[in-house]
């Protein structure tokens, strides 16, 4: 996926107060995140995600795709992880098949160009670090 441009889509949110879209994201970088609420590095890295976005705000955005089967605990997750950042649902994974995700969480780092340029798949204590600087190096 690494050099492709991202395949487009555009979610309501569940939670958040603005649409998740590509298309809306143009001229900033993007960080795509699909993770599920049973997924206990996705509740790791939530709120380190939220620290990166509020870092860049108005440069960068954060979208976290849910992976989940129905949208029933998504508030709730967010809730506890504290994080702002729009959510949406990926209703029959149909986004995450067009992304080719494999595990969870994955986060695709997109440039402003609308880009694929970096794939993180899984989250370990630190890869937050690794993400702030391929988003450093985007803004640049």
């Amino acid at each position: 996926m690494v050099g492709i441009h991202a395949p487009t889509f555009s979610r309501p949110p569940v939670v958040g107060p603005s649409t998740l879209s590509t298309d809306g994201a143009k001229g900033k970088v993007l960080v795509i995140d699909f993770w599920a609420t049973y997924c206990k590095p996705c509740e790791k890295e939530f709120p380190k995600l939220q620290a990166l976005a509020d870092k860049h705000a108005g440069n960068m955005l954060v979208y976290g795709l849910s992976e989940d089967e129905s949208s029933e605990g998504i508030a709730a997750f967010v809730k506890r992880t504290g994080v702002r950042f729009p959510i949406g649902w990926d209703q029959g994974n149909t986004i995450s098949q067009r992304y080719k995700l494999e595990k969870m969480p994955t986060s695709y780092v997109v440039d402003r160009k609308g880009i694929i340029r970096f794939v993180h798949g899984g989250y370990t204590d630190g890869e937050e670090e690794e993400i702030a600087r391929q988003v450093d190096e985007l803004l640049r």
